[in-house]
């Protein structure tokens, strides 16, 4: 059926992305993209533009990346898919586009929908949030962010998002001027039961060297 083939394609692709297989994930997402277009699934129609938005850059096609999140607004506008996932996916890409206005502006308008209605993104939005503080040197506001990700991640049960909180917080206190604070927090990141064979545990190891 076009309709499993399609999210089939869309996973497929996202696998591939993230193992550095560019140009096969591109092609994963493309057909993906056709098959949802044909079956009007516009779920798997945002998924494969954003995923698409964030493989391009590898292959040094920012206009092409930008295009693609453009194309996944307008998807979204107006239908019953979740504007929450899709400004959130698309504020991730920004940011990896290096276009932290807009990656700003997209994050604080999800922050608006989760807040109203799903909670369960809010830890991962003010992650988002405080990335895109320390990537313009707002450390103070990526610590504040930080802070209310851990709170809500802790409370909701989400460890593996609790563990991705306390390594950006290190980071932002670390950009304040607190080294041992910092290690302190990639230390319990790095000993948290949800980073144990995760890149953050990895990444905390690294960190911590």
């Amino acid at each position: 059926m076009p309709y499993a083939e399609a999210v089939a394609h869309e996973a497929l692709g996202s696998v591939l992305g993230d193992t550095g297989r560019t140009g096969r994930a591109v092609a994963s997402f493309e057909e993906a993209l056709r098959l949802a277009r044909q079956v009007e699934n516009r779920t798997c129609q945002v998924d494969s533009l954003v995923g698409l938005a964030n493989v391009h850059p590898r292959e040094d096609r920012h206009d092409r990346a930008a295009a693609r999140l453009e194309a996944a607004r307008e998807v979204a506008q107006g239908t019953d898919v979740s504007l929450i996932g899709a400004t959130l996916a698309a504020a991730e890409a920004e940011r990896r586009l290096g276009r932290h206005a807009r990656a700003r502006e997209d994050t604080e308008r999800a922050l608006g929908l989760a807040a109203a209605g799903s909670p369960l993104d809010l830890p991962r939005l003010y992650h988002l949030g405080a990335t895109v503080c320390l990537d313009t040197e707002d450390a103070a506001g990526a610590a504040r962010y930080r802070r209310l990700a851990l709170r809500l991640a802790r409370r909701s049960g989400q460890a593996r998002e609790h563990a991705r909180v306390l390594i950006t917080l290190g980071h932002a206190r670390r950009e304040l001027g607190g080294e041992y604070s910092a290690r302190a927090t990639w230390g319990r990141a790095h000993s948290a039961p949800a980073a144990l064979g995760a890149p953050e545990r990895h990444e905390t190891a690294a960190l911590l060297g």
